[in-house]
Formats: C-alpha cells, sequence, structure tokens
C-alpha cells in the first residue's frame, strides 16, 4: 500500500515542482513563446489592412522605385483582395492592394505579423 502511495505522490509532487518553477521563472515555460508568435492569427480582417498599409509606408522609398510612382498613389492604392488564409497556410492574410496604374502590391501577414511585400501578376484564386 505504501509503495503505491510513494509511485502515485512522487509524479504528482513532480508535476507540482514544475508548475511552481515555471511560476517563479516564467521564461522557463516552454509555451511562453505561443501568444506572440500566433499575434496575428486573431486580427480582424480590419486590422490586417492597417498592418499591410503600415508596411507599405515603411517600405514607401523602395516601392516608388520599383513601381516608378509617387508616394500619394502607392499610398492611395485600394484593396482590392483581402484573402484569409487561416489555417492552411503559413501566412494568415493576403492583402492585395492596386495603385493607380494598375500594378498589384502584395502584403502577407504571417501569424507573428511579420510581413511580406510580393508583386503578383494577378489576384489569388477562391479560397
Amino acid at each position: 500500500m505504501k509503495a503505491a502511495i510513494k509511485g502515485f505522490l512522487l509524479p504528482v509532487a513532480a508535476l507540482f515542482a514544475a508548475i511552481a518553477l515555471i511560476a517563479v521563472y516564467p521564461e522557463w515555460d516552454p509555451t511562453s513563446y505561443l501568444p506572440y508568435a500566433t499575434k496575428c492569427t486573431r486580427i480582424s480582417e480590419n486590422e490586417a489592412v492597417v498592418i499591410a498599409r503600415d508596411k507599405i509606408a515603411k517600405s514607401m522609398g523602395f516601392l516608388m522605385q520599383h513601381f516608378s510612382e509617387p508616394a500619394a498613389d502607392i499610398t492611395a492604392a485600394k484593396v482590392v483582395q483581402l484573402v484569409d488564409l487561416r489555417p492552411s497556410a503559413v501566412f494568415s492574410y493576403s492583402v492585395i492592394f492596386q495603385t493607380p496604374s494598375d500594378h498589384l502590391l502584395e502584403i502577407n501577414i504571417g501569424p507573428e505579423c511579420g510581413r511580406e511585400i510580393s508583386y503578383p501578376g494577378k489576384l489569388l484564386p477562391p479560397v
């Protein structure tokens, strides 16, 4: 009977000790990265557009050279397609803008809010 109690109490005590250590030292929590790594999987479509426009603003110099368009035209680009790629793809959202000169500009937003610019020749097929 004592062996059975010891056999049960030892794993339970180890579990409580691990939980206590993680409470005292949060950086030891193996899941602590999850909220940061998935923060853009919980955003709305409007927030995705805001994040994409922010990437355009931060990349304006490069985009002006690439498209040979003034900054005002690139800033005024309209959203022509927004695709929610969750959970089937590496990215959470794909936001495609069209400039007044008909250039397409795609901003892919990852689950951790990383952003990537690409220049598609056409719109994405429906998901």
